[in-house]
């Protein structure tokens, strides 16, 4: 579980007084990753729509927590890769 509100220990932790210490989260699974209201007072929301029931997210979604905006950015899962050229060590 990623937690997200104004509880330290969330992963992304919102100081604001719209945020609830418990207000939503992310859940990462295989099949994707997916956003989940904690039943929180002031809502959750995937662009304007309110997250009632788990809603898949997708890369560059807007969530509002409470008032406060972010955008999810999904990472990619390409393997670094190694760049040509330059100096090697000794």
């Amino acid at each position: 579980m990623n937690l997200i509100g104004r509880d330290p220990g969330a992963v992304l932790c919102l100081d604001a007084s719209s945020v609830s210490r418990r207000h939503a989260e992310i859940v990462v699974t295989e099949k994707g990753v997916s956003l989940r209201d904690l039943g929180s007072k002031n809502g959750t929301f995937r662009g304007e729509t309110r997250v009632s029931d788990e809603v898949t997210l997708s890369d560059g979604d807007e969530i509002r927590i409470g008032t406060v905006r972010v955008q999810f950015r999904a990472a990619a899962r390409d393997s670094t890769v190694t760049a040509s050229g330059g100096s090697s060590a000794p």
